[in-house]
C-alpha cells in the first residue's frame, strides 16, 4: 500500500502544482511554461489586452481588402487614419511570436489580411481564454475608391461604424460575417451588401443598396434602407424604420415592422411566432394580400373599401388606388397583421 499512497501523493502535488501555474497565469497574463509549449494554458481570463503587432501596407492600387480572421476570436474594428497607408494593430492579452501575427499577401489589387492565432481554448474552470481585437485603419482616400470589401470573424464583433460621410464612396460589394458576435454599421453605400452573424445582432443607421441582413438568435436593426432589401432571423425581431424600396422580410419567433415604406417594387413579410407591422406611405397605391392561422389582421381605415376580409377575418386582399403596380404580402401563423 505504502508505494501506492506515493504514486498517489504525487500525482496529487504535480495537479496542485499545474493548477498554480494555470491560476498564475490567468490572473496575472503573463505567459507561462504550458504558453511557451502547450499554447495557452495561463495566459488569458483576467490579462488586459496590448497592442501585440504593428503593420503599415502600401495601399496603392488596393481595390478589393479582405479582413479574414476565421478562426480566431477577436472583434475587428474599421477606423479613419490620416496616415498614406492601412495599418492593422492587434492587440492580445499574451505575447505573441512573429509566426502567430497576422499574414499580408497582396496580389494585383485585392489586398488580404488573414490570422489564425487569436483562438479561445477552453480549460479548467475557464481559465485560459484569451482577449483580443484587431483595429483596421483605412485612409479615406483608400476607402472612397474600394470596390469591394470583406470581413470573416468567427467569436467577435464587426464594426464598421467610424467610415461614412460622402468621403467613403460606393463601393461594389461589402461582405461582412460572423458567428458568434454582432455587426455595426454606420452610413454605407454599397452594389451589394451582406450582414451575417450566427448568435449576434446586425445593427445599420443607413444602407443604399441591395441589401441582406442575416442573423440566428439575435435581431436585425436597420434604420433608413434606400434599395431592395433581404432580412430575416430565426430567433429575433427584425425592425426597418424607412424603406425605399422593395424587400422580402421573415422570422420565426419575433416581431416584423417597417415604420415606414415607400414601395418601388413588391414587399413581403411572413412569420411564424411574431406579428407584423407595416407603414406605407399615404400616396402611394398597391395590391394588399394577407392571410394569418391564428392572429387578426387590422387595416388602417383609410383602406375601407379597398381592402375586402374573408369570412374569418383571418385573410384580407384587395387593390388600394389606382392601378397598382407593387404588391405587399403578409402571413404569419399565430401572430397579428398590421397595415396603417
Amino acid at each position: 500500500m505504502k508505494p501506492f499512497r506515493m504514486v498517489l501523493v504525487v500525482i496529487l502535488a504535480g495537479l496542485i502544482l499545474l493548477l498554480s501555474i494555470v491560476l498564475f497565469g490567468a490572473v496575472s497574463g503573463r505567459e507561462t511554461v504550458f504558453d511557451k509549449y502547450f499554447g495557452g494554458f495561463g495566459a488569458g481570463g483576467f490579462g488586459s489586452a496590448a497592442l501585440q503587432n504593428r503593420v503599415a501596407i502600401d495601399a496603392a492600387d488596393v481595390k478589393k481588402l479582405v479582413i479574414d480572421y476565421d478562426g480566431s476570436a477577436c472583434d475587428v474594428v474599421f477606423l479613419p487614419t490620416d496616415e498614406k497607408q492601412i495599418i492593422v494593430e492587434e492587440y492580445l492579452n499574451r505575447t505573441m511570436k512573429k509566426n502567430q501575427t497576422a499574414k499580408v499577401e497582396k496580389s494585383g489589387d485585392r489586398l488580404t489580411v488573414t490570422q489564425r492565432y487569436f483562438k479561445k481554448p477552453i480549460f479548467w474552470f475557464g481559465f485560459g481564454y484569451f482577449t483580443g481585437y484587431v483595429k483596421v485603419y483605412l485612409p479615406a482616400e483608400v476607402f472612397a475608391s474600394l470596390e469591394e470589401l470583406e470581413c470573416v470573424a468567427v467569436s467577435g464583433d464587426i464594426e464598421l461604424t467610424a467610415l461614412e460621410g460622402p468621403s467613403a464612396g460606393r463601393l461594389n460589394k461589402t461582405e461582412l460575417s460572423t458567428v458568434s458576435g454582432d455587426i455595426r454599421m454606420g452610413f454605407l453605400e454599397s452594389g451589394q451588401i451582406s450582414l451575417s452573424t450566427t448568435s449576434g445582432n446586425v445593427e445599420a443607421p443607413e444602407l443604399l443598396g441591395e441589401v441582406r441582413a442575416n442573423t440566428v438568435s439575435g435581431k436585425v436593426e436597420l434604420g433608413a434602407v434606400v434599395g431592395k432589401v433581404a432580412a430575416g432571423t430565426v430567433s429575433g425581431a427584425l425592425s426597418i424604420r424607412s424603406l425605399d424600396g422593395e424587400g422580402h422580410l421573415s422570422a420565426v419567433s419575433g416581431d416584423v415592422s417597417v415604420r415606414s415604406a415607400k414601395l418601388t417594387g413588391d414587399l413581403n413579410a411572413e412569420t411564424t411566432s411574431g406579428d407584423v407591422e407595416i407603414g406605407l406611405v399615404a400616396d402611394g397605391s398597391f395590391r394588399f394580400v394577407g392571410g394569418t392561422v391564428s392572429g387578426s389582421i387590422d387595416t388602417a381605415t383609410a383602406y375601407d373599401g379597398w381592402i375586402r376580409y374573408g369570412k374569418s377575418g383571418k385573410s384580407a386582399e384587395g387593390d388600394v388606388g389606382e392601378n397598382p403596380q407593387y404588391q405587399v404580402k403578409i402571413n404569419t401563423v399565430s401572430g397579428n397583421i398590421k397595415v396603417k
